[in-house]
C-alpha cells in the first residue's frame, strides 16, 4: 500500500519544463560569454580609452562573479569563497594599508575597477615573458657567446642555442636548472636594455614636509604622495614609460619571474635592496639591475651565487672602478662581502594577487588566459627560508606603489584649482600625462611587448616596428594638425558640440605639444623594437640618427647603451666598448665594468 502510495505520488510530480533546462544551459553560456568577453579585453592588443576600459572589465567580472558564487560545480572544483582565506603572512600588511578600497575588498569577491589593469598587468608579463624566453635572438648575448666560446650556433634556434651557450658557461647544471638560468639572464637583459634607469628619488627629513602631497599623519611617506625609491609607478606603468629606478627594474623582472614559473626575490642588504635572486638548483643567482649587470662569478660569462659572493670577497671587490676607468668619490661597488652575513628576502606581493576574487577567477581561467594572478605568498617565503643567512619577508612594495598613485590621483584632481599642489605635481604633466592620453602610443608598446614585429598582409594592422615609425612626427604634419582631418580622427580629436573655438585650439595645441614628446619616444623604441627582432644594424642606424637629436636628451644613455649593445651583437667590440665607457647617468658604472669585461675577454678569446 506505502509502495503504491509512493508511485502515485511520484507519477502525479509534474513533468520538468523543458524551457527551464534552456534557461539554465543559457545562463551558463552568459557566465561564460561574461568572463570571456572581460579577459578579451585584458588580453586586447589594444589599448581602449583607460576608463573606459576599467570599466567593462570589472563590469565583465561582477556579472559573472554574480552569477557563479551560488553554483555548487564552483564549490566542487576548489573556487568557492569557503575555500578562500586570507594568507596568515599579508595579515598584518593588509590591516596597515586599510586606507585604500582595494585593500578593504581584499575578502570580498567583487571586482574594482583597478583590477583591469592588474589583470593586464600579469598578461602583458606572461606574454612579454615567455617571448622573452623561447625568441630572444641569440645575439643579444654575444658576450656570453664569446666567454662560451662557442663557434657554431644556430641562429634560427634561439632558445636553444641561449640554453647550450649558459650550460657551457655553468657545466655543472642540470638541463632543467640550466634552462630556468637562461630564463632569468634573459629576463634580466631585456629588463636593463628596455628600461632606462632613472636616478633614485631621495628626499630628505627636511625636505618630507614641502613634498606631500595631503595632511593625512603617517610615517610610510608613500601615503602621502612623497616620490621615493621603487614605489612610483605600477608595473604595467613601467613597461608603458620604459623608464624605472633601479627597485622599479627590479620589481618588473620580479613580476616575469613569477609568470614563467621562477623563483626570485628582491635581496636586501643593511636595509637597502640590492639585487635580484632567483633561486635554481638550491642556489641563489644574482642580477643587479642599478649595475645592470648580472654579478660577475668565478669565469668570464659565469653568474654569480650568493654563496660564492660570500665565500670570495674579491669577486665583489672586483666591481670597483679603477682609476683609470673612472676618478669619480663613488668610484667603490656598493656591496661588500662582508655585507652579506645576513641577507633578507624580500617576497613581492600585490594587494591583489591575495584577495578573494583573485582566487575565486583564478581557478576558472582555462586556455591562453590560465595565468597566474593569485598567490602564495608563504609557499615562496619557506623555499627562501631554508637557506643559510637569508632571512624572507613579505616586502610591501606594490602596496606603496597603490598608496603613491592613490595621493597623487587626489592631488592631480586638486592641482586644477590649487596652485601649490600643482607645483609639486608638475613633474606628471611633463613625465607622465602625454602617455595617459595618447592611445597610439599606448598601442604601439603594447605591440612591442607582444613582440609584434611582423606585418600581416592579410590584414591592414600595423606592427610595433611601423607603429612606432609612424609616431616620428615630422614638425610641418604637427603644425599643420589642424587640417589633417585623417590623424585627428585617429587621435580622437573632434570639436565637441557647445565647445568654443578657443577652446578646441587650446586642445590642438596640446596635442600638438604632446605629439613633440612622443616623437622623441618613438625613436627609442623603434630602435628597441628592431633589437628585439634579431637586426641589431638596423638599431645601431637608428640610434646613431638618434644621438644626433637636440630633443632626445634625457634618453641619452639608453641610446648610447643600446647602441654599444646592437654593435656588440654585431662583434665590434672594440667601437662598443667606447660606447659603454662615455654612457652618463644611473647606469654609468655598470657600463664601466661591462666595457672592462668584454676588453679582458676579447685579448684572450678569437671572436
Amino acid at each position: 500500500m506505502v509502495l503504491a502510495v509512493l508511485i502515485l505520488a511520484l507519477g502525479c510530480q509534474p513533468a520538468k519544463d523543458p524551457f527551464l533546462d534552456l534557461a539554465e544551459a543559457k545562463s551558463k553560456v552568459m557566465q561564460v560569454d561574461d568572463l570571456n568577453r572581460a579577459m578579451d579585453l585584458v588580453f586586447s592588443e589594444q589599448s581602449y580609452n583607460q576608463k573606459e576600459f576599467e570599466e567593462k572589465v570589472s563590469t565583465g567580472l561582477n556579472r559573472w562573479t554574480s552569477k557563479i558564487l551560488g553554483d555548487a560545480e564552483l564549490t566542487a572544483a576548489g573556487g568557492d569563497a569557503s575555500n578562500w582565506q586570507l594568507d596568515s603572512n599579508m595579515s598584518q600588511l593588509v590591516e596597515a594599508n586599510r586606507n585604500l578600497d582595494l585593500v578593504v575588498r581584499t575578502t570580498r569577491a567583487g571586482f574594482l575597477g583597478s583590477d583591469a589593469f592588474y589583470l593586464r598587468s600579469c598578461a602583458w608579463e606572461n606574454r612579454l615573458a615567455k617571448r622573452v624566453c623561447e625568441a630572444t635572438p641569440v645575439n643579444a648575448l654575444e658576450y656570453y657567446r664569446l666567454a662560451a666560446k662557442l663557434q657554431e650556433i644556430d641562429a634560427a634556434k634561439p632558445r636553444q642555442t641561449n640554453v647550450q651557450i649558459v650550460r657551457a658557461l655553468h657545466p655543472e647544471l642540470s638541463e632543467a636548472d640550466a634552462g630556468a638560468l637562461t630564463d632569468a639572464l634573459l629576463l634580466f637583459d631585456w629588463v636593463v636594455r628596455n628600461l632606462h634607469q632613472t636616478e633614485a628619488v631621495a628626499v630628505t627629513a627636511e625636505e618630507l614636509p614641502s613634498q606631500k602631497l595631503n595632511d593625512i599623519q603617517s610615517e610610510n611617506p608613500a601615503v602621502n604622495g612623497v616620490r621615493g625609491l621603487g614605489y612610483q609607478h605600477f608595473r604595467w606603468q613601467l613597461l608603458y614609460l620604459a623608464r624605472a629606478d633601479y627597485v622599479e627594474r627590479a620589481r618588473l623582472m620580479l613580476g616575469m619571474c613569477r609568470q614563467r614559473g621562477l623563483d626570485a626575490a628582491m635581496l636586501e642588504v643593511k636595509g637597502q635592496p640590492w639585487a635580484v635572486g632567483v633561486l635554481v638548483g638550491g642556489q641563489i643567482y644574482l642580477f643587479d639591475t642599478r649595475l645592470g649587470l648580472p654579478i660577475p662569478g668565478t669565469g668570464p660569462g659565469r653568474v654569480a651565487t650568493l654563496a660564492e659572493v660570500r665565500e670570495k670577497p674579491e669577486l665583489l671587490d672586483s666591481l670597483d672602478l679603477k682609476l683609470e676607468e673612472s676618478t669619480r668619490e663613488d668610484a667603490k661597488y656598493w656591496v661588500k662581502s662582508a655585507d652579506l652575513e645576513s641577507v633578507n628576502a624580500l617576497i613581492m606581493v600585490s594587494p591583489e594577487s591575495v584577495s578573494r576574487r583573485m582566487f575565486i577567477l583564478q581557478s576558472r581561467l582555462i586556455g591562453d588566459y590560465q595565468i597566474p594572478i593569485s598567490d602564495d605568498p608563504t609557499a615562496l617565503l619557506k623555499k627562501f627560508s631554508g637557506l643559510a643567512g637569508v632571512t624572507p619577508e613579505i616586502w610591501d612594495v606594490e602596496f606603496q606603489a597603490h598608496q603613491f598613485r592613490h595621493a597623487l590621483r587626489n592631488a592631480i584632481a586638486q592641482s586644477t584649482f590649487d596652485d601649490q599642489v600643482m607645483s609639486k605635481v608638475l613633474w606628471y604633466y611633463t613625465d607622465e600625462a602625454y602617455v595617459d592620453g595618447f592611445a597610439p602610443y599606448r598601442s604601439a608598446r603594447d605591440l612591442f611587448v607582444l613582440g609584434r614585429f611582423d606585418s600581416d598582409l592579410n590584414s591592414n594592422k600595423l606592427n610595433a616596428i611601423e607603429s612606432f615609425y609612424n609616431l616620428i612626427y615630422s614638425d610641418k604634419r604637427i603644425d599643420n594638425l589642424s587640417l589633417d582631418r585623417g590623424l585627428l580622427a585617429r587621435l580622437g580629436i573632434l570639436q565637441e558640440k557647445g565647445q568654443s573655438a578657443a577652446e578646441f585650439q587650446s586642445r590642438l595645441r596640446d596635442v600638438q605639444q604632446q605629439m613633440r614628446l612622443v616623437r622623441r619616444d618613438a625613436g627609442v623604441f623603434l630602435s628597441q623594437s628592431h633589437f628585439d627582432n634579431g637586426n641589431a644594424s638596423a638599431a645601431a642606424n637608428w640610434l646613431a640618427r638618434m644621438r644626433d637629436r637636440d630633443d632626445t636628451e634625457r634618453w641619452m644613455p639608453t641610446i648610447e647603451y643600446v647602441l654599444g649593445r646592437s654593435v656588440e651583437a654585431r662583434r665590434e667590440y672594440g667601437e662598443a666598448i667606447k660606447l659603454y665607457q662615455q654612457a652618463a647617468e644611473a647606469q654609468s658604472h655598470g657600463n664601466l665594468i661591462r666595457a672592462r669585461l668584454l676588453g679582458d675577454l676579447t685579448k684572450t678569446v678569437n671572436p
